[in-house]
């Protein structure tokens, strides 16, 4: 149980770190008057990024789960 909070708090932090990263890259694009297609794609895919950090991130806490239950069989 305390591994899915661990892993819990770790997408949590990742998440504040997207969304302030992500707030910091918009903003210097703006600075030097990006369009704003370009403002859409980077932030699309900055997102899709960040999905995939989440799945590698649930995948290793199954994957310890799996080695719990494969222990006790």
């Amino acid at each position: 149980m305390q591994k899915i909070q661990e892993i819990m708090e770790i997408q949590e932090n990742i998440k504040h770190i997207k969304t302030r990263q992500l707030g910091r890259l918009m903003k210097e694009l703006k600075s030097v008057n990006t369009p704003q297609i370009i403002l859409d794609a980077v932030e699309k895919y900055w997102n899709f990024f960040y999905l995939d950090i989440e799945t590698e991130i649930n995948k290793q806490g199954n994957s310890g789960e799996n080695d719990k239950i494969n222990n006790k069989l």
